[in-house]
């Protein structure tokens, strides 16, 4: 693609192919160099121009046949050494066959002949000068035979290169990776902190959404982020599911016990702690444990209404941390279904079905805050004040509140989100 009828390359546009296959561009070489730069385009990435071959930014030999203006800055970007090891760590993924090697009759007969031609001219001028070169080497040989030591980077930047640009977007492959590289990783941790910090989101990822809760090798006050763990490990959610068993189908009220169940689906999607990315929160991380429990108990046995009503809410608070399709809420006058259908409801008519189904008067506050952070959400204003923190769960909604502020003076919806987000940095509303 050449979005200019001016020559040069400095007018060049340039296409880049993730392999997600997600397509960038077009964008100019100055554009592609901060790309470069930043990490957006990576040389496991390819790039396309002016009608040419897609070739892959790690086959120098391709790009100096057709984008020989792009091949410095590529070289610039590169760290050779850490990608050959992060190459080696990775055993079960393997680069798409060169494109240079895939180029056919759709590159055109004259375009192929201009590449061919100008690979014989690049071989030609280097066996010319490769006399000269065999002579000096051997003379610069004869004065020291003793190896270049070249410096390896940092074990830590090699694996979080490789974690964060093959795997940031794919969190199973992500979490398979940390266990796969399990003794590099805690190497990293006791001797490279500042990329262990970089690798504990990936860790807690691994832990909490694959693995019960547990890192070998990691201690859990770690692990946790020092917040208080005692409640959220997968023994102790056991036992609160098996106390609490005798009374599932006696909820005529909100009590302690359902305090994960309680959690809140646009609390859940909008929160975020450093240190952290899948899940987000702390709170989101014991989700998963408490859900491990459960089917640790029950497995997919048919369980009572209540029982079923429980685990359809526990896979539908996980499924949302996961960007899962999340199971349509179930029309039942069950109190955690209600709840479901309050969060998923679009305007008031449809909080309105969700709310005539509530037989007891004692979960009203608990639905009313559930409604009124979902009008808030949707940049309506709420029917009643919401309180600083919901119900059972104590989750704090001070970023709801300062929406609910700028909505009521009159401000639309994304500057409500704005002025929450720019006093509550965890607030990752978009």
């Amino acid at each position: 693609y050449n979005g200019s009828t001016l020559s040069g390359n400095a007018m060049n546009r340039y296409l880049v192919r993730k392999t997600t296959h997600r397509i960038l561009g077009p964008m100019t070489l100055v554009e592609l160099k901060v790309a470069l730069s930043v990490l957006e385009v990576t040389l496991s990435d390819e790039i396309s121009g002016s009608l040419k071959p897609w070739v892959f930014l790690d086959d120098i030999k391709a790009l100096k046949a057709c984008y020989p203006e792009v091949v410095e800055m590529v070289r610039a970007a590169e760290d050779s050494s850490a990608l050959s090891e992060s190459r080696s760590i990775s055993e079960g993924v393997k680069r798409p066959e060169s494109s240079s090697k895939k180029t056919g009759s759709a590159s055109g007969k004259g375009r192929s002949k201009f590449i061919s031609f100008s690979f014989i001219v690049m071989v030609a001028l280097v066996v010319a000068g490769l006399g000269a070169f065999a002579v000096e080497y051997i003379q610069n040989s004869k004065k020291s035979n003793q190896p270049v030591q070249t410096a390896k980077p940092p074990m830590g930047a090699t694996l979080y290169k490789e974690i964060f640009l093959r795997y940031g977007e794919n969190w199973q492959n992500a979490a398979d990776f940390v266990l796969q590289n399990q003794g590099e990783i805690l190497g990293v941790l006791l001797n490279e902190p500042a990329y262990g910090e970089k690798l504990l989101p990936y860790i807690r990822l691994q832990a909490f959404v694959l693995g019960g809760g547990y890192f070998e090798g990691v201690d859990s006050k770690v692990l946790y982020g020092g917040m208080e763990s005692g409640n959220c490990r997968v023994s102790e959610f056991k036992k609160l599911w098996k106390t609490s068993e005798g009374v599932w189908d006696k909820v005529s009220r909100p009590e302690a016990w359902m305090k994960p169940l309680l959690t809140n689906r646009n609390w859940l999607q909008s929160r975020w702690t450093e240190g952290w990315i899948l899940p987000k929160t702390f709170e989101g991380a014991c989700l998963f444990l408490a859900e491990d429990a459960f089917l640790d108990l029950y497995g997919q046995d048919s369980l009572s209404f209540d029982g079923e009503a429980i685990r359809r809410r526990l896979s539908r608070l996980t499924a949302i941390q996961l960007s899962e399709e999340v199971p349509q809420s179930v029309k039942s006058s069950h109190p955690f279904d209600i709840l479901s259908c309050i969060e998923d409801a679009n305007d008031e008519k449809e909080i309105g079905e969700c709310l005539r189904r509530n037989k007891d008067k004692e979960w009203r506050v608990v639905f009313q805050a559930a409604s009124n952070i979902n009008r808030i959400h949707r940049g309506k204003l709420p029917q009643e004040a919401l309180g600083k923190l919901f119900p059972v769960t104590q989750l704090d909604l001070s970023p709801e509140l300062t929406m609910s502020s700028e909505l009521k003076a009159g401000q639309s919806l994304p500057d409500a989100i704005k002025a929450a987000q720019d006093q509550f940095p965890q607030f990752i509303k978009e």
